[in-house]
């Protein structure tokens, strides 16, 4: 029995400047579907299967790059397989040029933040294979695509967060949600000390973990209490 396609909701694909129309980003934008585009990468070393020519030129010490292209993530509204999204692209572009504009469509199957660091070359990968990095302001993003609306976090970064806004509330003595909150509000660098990139994801959490928060909130005020009724302010 044939097995069915693996669906998501996550994908990302190719597309190429010698192929692409003109319009392209209109008519992607006409699909209402969240995306982020990468700037083009025109500085990416071809080093496998290059041409006899390309092979030539590469003995030689010249530096061979690859087509000029661009990386897009694509958010659909349900899960769908792959095949699905490669057919909406191709008859999307069907009316305004014969050559295929897309290639490569495939689930994305790290994460999504993850891929979106790949469009510039900054993910740990691309990083550590020391490829070229493009600007990040390069990046287009289509139909209100909101890279933490599509971040997920899984159990031990939640717990690992969890555990850091609890020392923040024990060590500052915080007795409040309110102060909670202003405290967040003058960090200088939410990610580097909460490893999010935004505030909404610390509030998802401590929506998630407000019976052990509200312990350790009560348990600052009763002590700052005792400190009152000891004369200790």
């Amino acid at each position: 029995m044939r097995q069915p396609k693996e669906k998501s909701r996550y994908f990302t694909f190719l597309l190429y400047e010698d192929s692409a129309p003109k319009n392209y980003l209109e008519l992607l934008e006409s699909l209402n579907i969240p995306m982020a585009i990468s700037p083009w990468h025109d500085l990416d070393i071809k080093t496998e299967k290059l041409t006899p020519e390309e092979q030539k030129l590469r003995d030689q010490g010249q530096v061979i790059y690859k087509k000029k292209h661009r990386h897009a993530i694509y958010i659909a509204a349900n899960p769908v397989t792959s095949d699905a999204v490669r057919r909406r692209l191709q008859r999307l572009f069907a009316d305004y040029t014969n050559k295929p504009v897309v290639s490569s469509v495939q689930i994305i199957k790290t994460t999504v933040a993850d891929t979106y660091a790949y469009l510039t070359h900054e993910s740990k990968e691309a990083i550590r294979q020391k490829k070229h990095i493009y600007d990040s302001k390069d990046i287009v993003l289509l139909s209100n695509f909101d890279l933490v609306r599509y971040q997920v976090l899984d159990v031990e970064m939640k717990e690992d967060i969890l555990n850091k806004i609890l020392d923040v509330v024990y060590v500052n003595e915080l007795e409040n949600i309110i102060e909670l909150r202003q405290y967040f509000a003058v960090c200088d660098d939410i990610e580097a000390m909460f490893g999010v990139s935004d505030i909404r994801q610390l509030n998802k959490i401590i929506r998630e973990n407000t019976g052990i928060i509200r312990l350790y909130l009560d348990g600052n005020y009763q002590n700052h209490q005792k400190r009152i009724d000891n004369g200790d302010r």
